[in-house]
């Protein structure tokens, strides 16, 4: 009797969400391996593959028990082989492009050619950005347990255990758009990292692209615009200022509790002369307070 997965909860679901999409990715591979020698043997290992993962634990059922399962078990069955696909490409073509600064990748003997490997190195971050959603999309249509089943937005991935050839082309269509999505999240991720490490240099760097990353944060954050430096020395003349305003209020308050012991209010209402002496000594301190003129 088949076990009942209806009642896994949540917190269950998701969990084994974790547990399935990390064997999904051993299971990727070895079908794609199973594949390939379907594809020149004429035989059928593929589908007995998936058929071994499939039975080895009940992970994958209590994972699409519930959406959340099911989106964990996607999310890490292509979020780590993609990753780490991703890191491996953006370092790689860092490696080529410093060895290309230091001439040690290629020498032109040519000056208008050194003068193109010149101009092409400024594009660094555009090359990395590429290098690393190549080997991301590369990564996740390799080790993607079930292609089928993870679906894609741009392509029709028809499902066939039968013929490798269209296997094989629906892991070439995921990697395809695993790219193009690995290169947006790359480059919104660095984007996201340079705005939060709040990079001294950002704003008046020469690239455009760090200078349009700027103008864009800026409509985000306290300081705008502003230099940090700037911003930071604006903020502590208000709070400066601001504490020289509290102070004042504070001697005016002060001031006036003197005048009023010195000048009670209900016997200066009834003596004028009281009152006239009042007023004499008010004008006397306004004037010392702000005339800067000792009496």
């Amino acid at each position: 009797m088949a076990e009942d997965f209806s009642r896994v909860g949540t917190i269950e679901s998701v969990l084994s969400g974790i547990a399935s999409g990390l064997i999904a990715i051993p299971k990727g591979a070895f079908s794609l391996g199973a594949t390939l020698m379907d594809l020149g043997a004429g035989t059928n290992k593929a589908a007995e593959v998936e058929q071994f993962f499939d039975d080895l634990t009940t992970f994958d059922e209590r994972a699409e028990a519930t959406a959340a399962g099911k989106i964990t078990e996607l999310l890490v069955n292509i979020g780590i082989p993609g990753g780490y696909g991703f890191k491996l490409g953006s370092k790689l073509a860092e490696k080529a492009i410093n060895a290309g600064r230091t001439g040690t990748l290629l020498k032109a003997n040519s000056p208008k050619l050194a003068s193109a490997i010149k101009n092409m190195r400024g594009g660094g971050g555009a090359a990395k950005l590429l290098a690393g959603a190549v080997t991301g999309g590369i990564a996740e249509g390799v080790f993607v347990g079930d292609v089928e089943a993870a679906g894609s937005l741009a392509f029709n991935l028809q499902d066939d255990e039968n013929d490798p050839g269209r296997e094989l082309l629906n892991r070439v269509k995921f990697g395809t758009e695993g790219a193009l999505f690995t290169g947006i999240l790359g480059g919104v991720g660095a984007g996201i990292k340079k705005v939060a490490q709040r990079n001294k240099k950002l704003d008046i760097n020469n690239s455009k692209i760090d200078k349009w990353i700027d103008k864009v944060a800026g409509k985000m954050r306290a300081r705008g615009d502003k230099t940090p430096e700037f911003f930071q020395m604006e903020r502590e003349q208000i709070g400066l200022r601001a504490g020289d305003a509290a102070a004042a209020r504070n001697t005016s308050r002060e001031i006036d509790i003197s005048v009023d012991k010195l000048f009670p209010p209900i016997r200066t209402i009834f003596n004028k002369q009281n009152a006239a002496n009042r007023n004499k000594f008010l004008a006397e301190v306004n004037d010392l307070l702000l005339s800067g003129n000792p009496i």
